[in-house]
């Protein structure tokens, strides 16, 4: 037991690089050599037969298994290849697979688990606020986008606000482990930043994440009338003012409302050239990575990279009809896994930030490209296979405890 102990430890290494990696800039190479040593202690924490046992009913896993091959076998006869294109794009669905691996493959303990997530997310942030104060120090982080200035951290706004939702997520509700004053200064401060980052759909997130954390509290008999009062008015406060920061920047200054001033940034012209090339192979799509090469071989680089900035459309113009429907259910049944797992732990708050983890990654790929933000997806997929895994611990009374 004490091993077991000692290995959920090392399990959360690599969620401590990677909490950081937003400034570090871990690549894919490194982070093998984390994933390989997490991994060689992991599988020796439990018999392989346990192991096999309790990854048998995660068809999870083999959804996810037969994605990654699905978008490799594509690339055979795809004219959209480039070996560093193909290892960014498959990244993650190999970390999901890795994920349950490992905490499959140890016990887990919630409340333990929970205090030192807790603390990776918090020394992050403070990693994150010193890298923002150095970047002050050098230029500015305000750029001028519209009619409005929007803080703008060392990966830019767009980056800078998903990583702040990452952080946040947690931060609203599990349990304070600095103390509840602090952790209010906390959220407040991040819930500003994001507001000042003025990305459109980070926005909209987080308003879906206080309408969520609004319905929760509303349901449960035991919050007062007073709580439930001051938090209806501060998310209607927050989707007012969200509303009003979005509006700003989706039309072009003096533009009436309509779709033709909607101003996307060139997105739609990207879209309508990845739709028009993605039926040419609607099957199984044209291989991991391709979206990438097919935006620098076709010149639609108009000023904010190489990516498609949705990821429904890279995961359709990637794996094709077969990969996409296979992505969706793989979401679908996610949620349902996390369900389960509520009703073996009766974890509230382990819920809760599951569910706001996987509703905020479904609206963000609407928009953006955190498929490849690994501050994002290593964080929420490091949670829920946490959770996911600790009910399969209690589901085959399996070590369920940590001494």
């Amino acid at each position: 037991m004490l091993l077991t102990f000692t290995l959920q430890k090392l399990t959360f290494i690599p969620i401590i690089f990677l909490s950081i990696g937003y400034y570090l800039l871990i690549d894919f190479p490194k982070f093998l050599i984390l994933v390989v040593i997490a991994m060689t202690f992991a599988l020796f924490a439990v018999s392989p037969n346990r192991l096999i046992l309790r990854l048998s009913s995660l068809w999870y896993l083999y959804i996810l298994v037969f994605l990654v091959l699905i978008g490799a076998i594509s690339l055979l006869d795809s004219q959209y290849f480039s070996t560093a294109s193909f290892v960014l794009g498959v990244q993650y669905f190999l970390f999901s697979i890795f994920f349950i691996l490992v905490y499959s493959s140890v016990a887990i303990d919630l409340e333990y688990s929970a205090k030192l997530f807790q603390k990776v997310i918090v020394w992050s942030f403070v990693v994150f606020i010193l890298d923002t104060i150095v970047k002050y120090l050098n230029s500015d982080v305000f750029i001028f986008d519209g009619i409005l200035p929007r803080f703008s951290p060392s990966l830019g706004a767009s980056a800078g606000s998903i990583y702040l939702l990452s952080i946040l997520i947690p931060l609203l509700n599990l349990p304070a482990v600095y103390g509840k004053k602090f952790h209010m200064v906390l959220n407040a401060l991040v819930i500003s930043l994001i507001l000042l980052t003025l990305t459109r759909i980070s926005l909209l997130a987080l308003m879906l994440i206080f309408f969520y954390k609004t319905l929760g509290v509303l349901g449960d008999r035991s919050k007062r009338v007073a709580k439930k009062t001051a938090l209806i008015v501060f998310s209607i406060s927050m989707a007012v003012v969200g509303f009003w920061l979005i509006l700003n920047r989706l039309y072009f200054e003096g533009a009436e409302a309509s779709i033709e001033a909607i101003n996307t940034n060139g997105r739609l012209f990207i879209w309508e050239n990845f739709i028009r090339e993605g039926f040419s192979k609607p099957l199984i799509g044209h291989g991991w990575g391709a979206s990438s090469v097919f935006i620098m071989d076709s010149d639609l680089n108009i000023g904010f990279g190489i990516q498609p900035h949705n990821d429904y459309l890279r995961i359709l113009f990637e794996t094709g009809f077969v990969g996409f429907f296979l992505f969706l259910v793989s979401l679908l049944m996610l949620w349902r896994m996390i369900n389960n797992s509520y009703a073996i732990h009766r974890n509230k708050s382990f819920r809760a930030t599951s569910h706001m983890y996987l509703i905020v990654f479904g609206v963000l790929m609407l928009t953006d490209n955190v498929i490849l933000y690994h501050f994002y997806t290593y964080t929420a997929l490091s949670f829920i296979c946490m959770s996911i895994c600790a009910t399969t611990d209690l589901k085959r009374n399996d070590l369920r405890t940590i001494p």
